[in-house]
């Protein structure tokens, strides 16, 4: 533990990690002014714009009931005639109130659990560079090599930096959620609109828990890579590549992969479940050109704990091999 707390007092004094928890901040802060600009009452063109539409559409309505409830009423003494239990409902149309015509606010369920969703991969990015940033800015500056003369065994400074480095991102990501569910609970509240009960937020909480679970995970993800690679710019071109060519291009080629990619497994994690599709074809007898195939869609859902044992098995693998490098090449 008093390695670790020196790590963690190391990871504090590293701007660029402020830098980037600064950045996280400021796009939770995003979603809270996006929450005041979308709430705004509604002007007196708007208002004098839904008043004009209320007036109009008495005689639409009226004008729809005169034609609408003849034609439903003989079609109902037609059922009758012929013995049919089912008839039609001809209750007139009424005219909506004034309100309707004005612009929609959205809820705040809603509202807050797409700002939640659309922080979140934000907070994992904000932690894989936290972990990535920490773990190779040791060896950029060449202190590597003087802190493993204060802590000559190597896989003890893996274990330590890691660590420190999860430790270090959560605080950040935990703090972008606070400042994006409770600024815009404060942006309803200045509003006067309603923030919904407990199963709303309780439903928020559910959403959070698995991401500042992933954004650990993403944090000792970037430390594996920093340890394997020690070069901040070459982890981005690996990463870049990745997901280009594994998670994004390789199911679309081969969907029967896609189980096997770390944002599908990502995705059953933080949502609970996944689904992907796969085609199987048989030569159809019925058809009258010979071997002509027919195709059916086979759906397979992953659920949230094999997505996050993948998950964890990837990361472990990683750092394994950034431990392994560590080990056995040279700092210098």
């Amino acid at each position: 533990m008093t390695l670790v707390r020196a790590e963690l007092e190391r990871f504090r004094h590293r701007a660029v990690l402020w830098l980037i928890a600064g950045l996280l901040l400021l796009a939770a802060t995003g979603y809270a002014i996006l929450a005041w600009s979308h709430t705004t009452p509604p002007s007196a063109g708007d208002i004098a714009a839904a008043q004009q539409l209320y007036d109009n559409s008495e005689q639409e309505i009226a004008d729809m009931n005169a034609r609408f409830i003849p034609k439903c009423e003989a079609a109902n003494a037609a059922a009758v005639e012929a013995g049919e239990k089912s008839t039609f409902d001809c209750t007139p149309l009424e005219r909506p109130p004034v309100e309707s015509y004005l612009p929609m606010r959205p809820e705040f369920a809603q509202t807050a659990s797409d700002a939640v969703a659309g922080i979140s991969i934000p907070a994992m990015v904000a932690a894989l560079a936290m972990g990535v940033s920490f773990v190779t800015a040791e060896f950029g500056s060449g202190s590597m090599g003087t802190w493993l003369t204060f802590v000559p065994r190597r896989t003890r400074v893996v274990r330590s930096k890691t660590a420190a480095a999860a430790l270090g991102a959560f605080p950040a990501a935990l703090a972008a959620f606070v400042v994006t569910v409770l600024g815009m609970a404060l942006v309803y509240a200045l509003r006067g609109l309603p923030m919904g009960d407990l199963a709303v937020w309780a439903s928020l909480g559910r959403t959070i828990f698995p991401v500042l679970a992933a954004v650990l995970v993403a944090a000792v993800l970037g430390a594996g890579l920093g340890f394997a690679v020690r070069h901040a710019a070459a982890v981005a071109g690996i990463v870049a590549w990745w997901v280009v060519a594994v998670e994004v291009t390789l199911p679309e080629v081969m969907p029967i992969v896609t189980p096997a990619t770390i944002g599908f497994n990502l995705r059953a994690w933080l949502h609970g479940s996944a689904q992907y599709v796969t085609e199987r074809c048989v030569v159809d007898p019925t058809a009258k050109v010979p071997g002509t195939q027919k195709c059916t869609e086979i759906y397979h859902t992953v659920g949230a704990t094999q997505g996050g044992l993948v998950v964890l098995a990837f990361t472990a693998v990683v750092l394994g091999i950034g431990t392994f490098a560590f080990r056995r090449r040279d700092v210098a």
